[in-house]
C-alpha cells in the first residue's frame, strides 16, 4: 500500500490527493480489525 500511495503522490505532484483501493479497504476494515483505533476523520 505504501510504495504505490508515495508513487501516486509523486505522480500527481500532491500528498494526500488519492487513495488506492488496498487503503480504503483497509480503512473499512476488509483485511480485519486494525491494531490501534483509527480516526474517525481519515476512516
Amino acid at each position: 500500500m505504501l510504495p504505490c500511495g508515495s508513487v501516486l503522490n509523486v505522480l500527481t505532484g500532491e500528498r494526500y490527493k488519492m487513495a488506492t483501493t488496498e487503503t480504503k479497504d483497509a480503512l473499512s476494515g476488509k483485511y480485519g480489525k486494525a491494531i490501534r483505533p483509527l480516526n474517525p476523520e481519515v476512516q
